[in-house]
Order: C-alpha cells, then sequence, then structure tokens
C-alpha cells in the first residue's frame, strides 16, 4: 500500500469508492418507500451484480490488508503526511533512536516511521467482515429457492419436480434435486395451542420416512438438507349447489366449488371465508367454522340479499330456505405449504458483527507516524497520533 497513485487510492483507501455501490440500491430503496417514477428499471440481476461487484472490491482490499500485517511499514510515507512541522532541537538521529525503542520501524532512508496499531487490523477486519456478508448474500440469491403448493391428504407430493410450486422464485444456482417427497397426514383446523391450524407431515425418501414434524401455520419451520418448509395457512374448498326451490326443469344458480381462505379476525364462529357468483345476477358469501363443521350462506340477487343461513355440514343432505335449495357434494381441506432455500444468516450476521468490530477498532486505536528531515541544528518532525507527537515532545525534552 506505498504506492500513492490516484487510481491505488481510489481502488483501495478511498471510502468513497464503496459509496458509489450504495447509489443504485438507494434509488431502489427511494423509488419503493417514497413512490418515486425513476427513468431507471430495477431487476434483481442489476442489484446483484452490483452486490458482487462490490464485493470484488472488498476482497482486493481485504487481501491488502492482510499482506500489509507482515509489514512494518503499513501505511507508507507517501499518504497522509501532515503539512505542520516541529522543530526540534536534538538530532534526527537522537529521535530516531528513542523512536526504535519505543517499537518505530523505519523506512530504508530514515527519514519515515511506523508503529503497529491495532487499528490496521481494524481496518482488515472491516473488508473481511464485510465480504463475508456480501460473498454469502450474493450466494444466497444466487441459489434462492421459494415455491408454494398446495397438498391436502393422501398421495404424497414430489419437491424435486418444479412443476409442482405455484408461484415459484428461483436463482440460476438454485438446485432442488434429493428433495424428499411430502405427505399430509394429518389436518388440524381445531388445535387450541395453535389457533390458526396445524399440519402433520412425513418426508419420504427412498420409500422411508425421514422426518414426520408437526408444522403450525406461521411458526417454526422443518428444516431438510438446506431448505425450510413451512406451513403458510389451511385453506378449505367448499362443493355449493344452488339451484329454485321446486324447479323441475334442471335450472342451476350456482354449482363450483368456493375457495375459502383464513379470516385475520374470527366473525363470530367461523374463521373461513369465500365469495361466488354465477356471473350474471347472484353473488354470494360463504363462511366456514371448523369447529361446528357449520357453514353460513349469504346470496344477493342484482344487489338485493335474498338468502342468508346457517347450513351444518354432513347433517342434512340439503335444505331449502326461501326460494333456494342449498346443499354441499363435498369440501377439501388443503395445507398450503412453502419450501424455501435456507439463507445463511448466521454468517451473514457474523460478517455484520465482525464488520462493526473492525470499525470499532479502526476508530480507537489511532495511526501512530513519524517524519523526519534533518535540519541545521536539530530536525523538522511531523507526526500523526498523539502518542507519537507526545514521545516527540520527551525527545525534545531529554
Amino acid at each position: 500500500m506505498h504506492d500513492n497513485s490516484p487510481l491505488r487510492r481510489i481502488l483501495l483507501s478511498s471510502p468513497l469508492t464503496l459509496l458509489v455501490f450504495a447509489v443504485l440500491p438507494g434509488l431502489f430503496v427511494a423509488g419503493r418507500v417514497l413512490h418515486l417514477q425513476l427513468p431507471i428499471r430495477f431487476t434483481t440481476g442489476m442489484l446483484l451484480a452490483n452486490v458482487i461487484c462490490l464485493a470484488v472490491l472488498v476482497a482486493v482490499r481485504w487481501l491488502c490488508y492482510l499482506s500489509g500485517l507482515r509489514r512494518g511499514i503499513r501505511y507508507g510515507a507517501g499518504s497522509g503526511k501532515p503539512s505542520d512541522a516541529r522543530e526540534l532541537e536534538v538530532s534526527a538521529a537522537l529521535v530516531r533512536t528513542d523512536l526504535e525503542k519505543a517499537g518505530y520501524c523505519f523506512a530504508g532512508d530514515g527519514s519515515y516511521a511506523e508503529k503497529a496499531d491495532l487499528g490496521y487490523l481494524g481496518s482488515a477486519l472491516v473488508y473481511g467482515g464485510l465480504l463475508l456478508l456480501l460473498a454469502t448474500g450474493a450466494w444466497d440469491n444466487l441459489s434462492q429457492f421459494s415455491g408454494t403448493f398446495l397438498q391436502g391428504l393422501g398421495k404424497p407430493a414430489q419437491l424435486s419436480n418444479r412443476n409442482l410450486y405455484y408461484p415459484v422464485a428461483a436463482g440460476p444456482f438454485s438446485r432442488i434435486a434429493g428433495l424428499p417427497k411430502l405427505q399430509v397426514s394429518q389436518l388440524n383446523f381445531t388445535d387450541k395451542q395453535h389457533p390458526k391450524g396445524t399440519a402433520e407431515i412425513v418426508l419420504w425418501s427412498k420409500d422411508k420416512p425421514v422426518a414426520t414434524p408437526v408444522l403450525a401455520v406461521g411458526e417454526d419451520s422443518c428444516y431438510y438438507r438446506g431448505y425450510d418448509i413451512f406451513l403458510g395457512r389451511l385453506l378449505v374448498d367448499a362443493g355449493l349447489l344452488v339451484k329454485p326451490k321446486d324447479d323441475h326443469e334442471g335450472v342451476i344458480i350456482f354449482k363450483d366449488a368456493v375457495k375459502l381462505s383464513p379470516l385475520w379476525k374470527k366473525d363470530g364462529d367461523y374463521s373461513f371465508y369465500g365469495t361466488f357468483t354465477d356471473r350474471s345476477s347472484y353473488d354470494g358469501e360463504l363462511y366456514y367454522s371448523p369447529e361446528k363443521n357449520l357453514f353460513r350462506v349469504k346470496l344477493a340477487k342484482k344487489g338485493k340479499n335474498v338468502l342468508d343461513t346457517v347450513y351444518p355440514f354432513q347433517s342434512v343432505l340439503h335444505q331449502v330456505v326461501g326460494d333456494y335449495d342449498l346443499s354441499f357434494v363435498g369440501i377439501g381441506r388443503w395445507a398450503e405449504l412453502h419450501v424455501v432455500y435456507h439463507r445463511h444468516m448466521f454468517l451473514i450476521l457474523a460478517g455484520g458483527g465482525v464488520a462493526v468490530l473492525g470499525l470499532v477498532m479502526r476508530l480507537f486505536f489511532r495511526r501512530q507516524r513519524v517524519w523526519l528531515e534533518e535540519g541545521g541544528a536539530g530536525c523538522r518532525v511531523r507526526t500523526v497520533g498523539a502518542a507519537t507527537k507526545k514521545l516527540v515532545q520527551c525527545t525534545k525534552a531529554s
């Protein structure tokens, strides 16, 4: 790091160079938060390339600082030389002797010296920590995988089949080959400990069960070979048939599966809700209570409410209310499962911690440097660091 050329300073020491790489993600965040219309189309590849370029620069700086740890002269006389000088009435040789006794290392001509400081190690730790953080983050993005699928009781699903998932987000290095089969063995919509429900699953590998976790909605996941499997929510499909009462012409108002999703907050006894329509004059709402196995059906015709009734599922085959005949032909219960590549958050946090520690060391332990110039009856001294300045003053007093 002794070469003081502008290019070397820009690449290896200037903090402004690192800030250049913060411009692109800064604009991206500002555009999202402030809803700005920027003339840049941000892509994942663009942001990832920015991180990789920054990681390469940080790696170069880290290697340079590591190599400097073995040298006596780390900063070099060409950078950071103060403009003000102090005239001493003692010879440069005497100052040099006292500085050498105090552990200062002089360059070849004896005009420049510095003492090893922990701040230099701190700089190495800053770049080492940043490199670990950036490299891990870049690799996790290149290897990322996030897929969602619905699974009911019965036949297991092959997790290594990408066609299973929708939607899916995958990086260019993602690999799901080798993931096991997943079977849902039990769905519990009425778990008192986990009010949003649980799913008991079995992971099969080579026709042998390798794990039998119980997943709760929105809680801890199951980890398997670099991937997290967690339960997003439980869903219900209700096969609803609505037709006119006493109709002998086979008229059907509605016949289809109604998809019910969990409510954020229960509406009385009901925790699932969905809507349906015949796309002409009828619009309906359907509520479901897993605890009581009870449906509530609401129907409106051209905006006017014509039906609001409770239907005890499996207790009756069909129910006539007013001018309408209701029946449920079946119900399906599903688990919405997510398979996500496990990010190495420990390494990312460790890298950030090391970088912060290095920054504290750099700020706390200052550089100790001295420049000596021969004078007539004495010498001229330039210093950096309070300890060096004090030592030089003591030499003057002697």
